[in-house]
């Protein structure tokens, strides 16, 4: 922390104490920077048990505890933002919650990530086996952080090689 007092300066409040932080009731929104999942998932939850609204574009946090963070804040009356988390940032959660209400959505299908866009469209134009293609796009992109390609979560960052 001294090296962020060191860059923000003195008039900007900083803490390591999550749960006094919720707590404050000058603090109306928390949003979690913190980036993983055990320490974020902390945090969300202590603002969500505070009566906190909670921004976060975690994909990993929520990949890993979104239905236990959701049911908090449903069970709380709080809400949880993430539009962020979706789809490269795109507005889409506000389009269909606000937008499209008049209308009756059955089924939403998209592409998950850069990686996964990347290996679907090369096993169905190239006929490729999943595991050739999973292959190529490690040797051209670094996924991570690493999950098992069978984890319901994406990978939630990709960075390209030169």
């Amino acid at each position: 922390m001294a090296k962020a007092r060191a860059t923000l300066g003195s008039e900007v409040v900083l803490t390591d104490d999550f749960d006094a932080l919720v707590r404050r009731p000058d603090i109306d929104v928390v949003v979690e920077v913190i980036g993983g999942t055990t320490r974020a998932r902390e945090l969300v939850l202590a603002a969500i048990t505070a009566g906190k609204p909670v921004v976060t574009a975690n994909k990993a946090l929520l990949a890993v505890h979104g239905t236990e963070i959701f049911a908090a804040a449903r069970e709380r009356g709080v809400a949880v933002g993430f539009e962020a988390a979706v789809a490269g940032g795109i507005p889409i959660i506000k389009a269909l919650r606000e937008g499209l209400t008049a209308n009756r959505i059955n089924w939403i299908a998209g592409i998950i990530n850069g990686t996964t866009n990347f290996i679907l469209s090369e096993m169905r134009s190239k006929g490729l086996d999943f595991g050739t293609v999973l292959k190529e796009a490690q040797r051209l992109a670094t996924p991570r952080p690493t999950r098992p390609s069978t984890s319901r979560a994406s990978t939630p960052h990709t960075r390209r090689r030169s």
